[in-house]
């Protein structure tokens, strides 16, 4: 686990990730940083937006609203304690995902 953290920690250090990720990958055990990098916490915010896409019946605005709180209700549910900023940045980073996949971006 040590030798994986310290790998990202390169990867993220590098010029070509930005600052914004080299900073996240340095204060990787702060909780906040934490929460982002999380797994699980990652997997919920793609489920939902994936399946938020899907509904014509909303705005963006609504989406994001929606996502919210199942994002909240999950992480009490699941024990979390999830802040606004986490969860706004969560859900940005899912949709990004999600385009980047649509747009065959990153492979597979």
């Amino acid at each position: 686990m040590a030798s994986l953290l310290a790998w990202l920690k390169g990867l993220f250090a590098s010029k070509k990730i930005g600052i914004l990720f080299a900073i996240f990958a340095k204060k990787a055990l702060q909780p906040v940083v934490a929460e982002i990098m999380d797994p699980e916490n990652q997997k919920k915010a793609y489920e939902f937006v994936k399946a938020l896409r899907l509904r014509t019946d909303l705005t963006n605005r609504e989406k994001a609203e929606v996502f919210n709180l199942k994002m909240l209700d999950w992480a009490k549910t699941a024990g979390r304690i999830l802040g606004e900023s986490v969860i706004n940045c969560l859900r940005e980073l899912a949709v990004n995902a999600i385009k980047a996949e649509a747009a065959g971006i990153g492979g597979n």
